[in-house]
């Protein structure tokens, strides 16, 4: 096997391609993938700092609802009469006994409160 001066060349040769490669073509390669795993990086968590305002805004939206719920059914009208129980035990609607006048109250209250609602509900999102 004759081993002569080529071979010394070819071996220059490559460091110098190999040199000249990875300063002119890997770094920016490296430089645009790491770019992107650190953009990949920043929605990530952008997604999960909205996920969690979306579950806090979902958990305020139904301790609202429940403190509604609990405002209307403490402060509401009632629509039973005390005295009154039917045969089985269950209280009596006096609704029939109603005058109009209280029944378009009521009317007007019901629409009123669903209008409310309905606006506080829409703002929610």
């Amino acid at each position: 096997m004759n081993i002569n001066a080529t071979i010394f060349i070819q071996a220059i040769n490559f460091f110098i391609v190999y040199c000249i490669l990875r300063i002119f073509l890997f770094k920016p390669v490296v430089l645009v993938i790491d770019h992107e795993q650190d953009e990949l990086l920043a929605l990530l968590g952008l997604i999960n700092q909205q996920k969690k305002t979306i579950e806090i805004q979902e958990k305020e939206r139904l301790r609202y609802r429940y403190d509604c719920h609990e405002y209307f059914k403490n402060h509401g009208p009632d629509l039973f009469q005390q005295d009154d129980v039917s045969d089985e035990g269950n209280p009596v609607l006096f609704e029939d006994s109603l005058s109009p006048s209280i029944e378009k109250d009521i009317t007007v209250l019901v629409a009123d409160v669903y209008k409310e609602l309905e606006e506080k509900i829409k703002h929610v999102h």
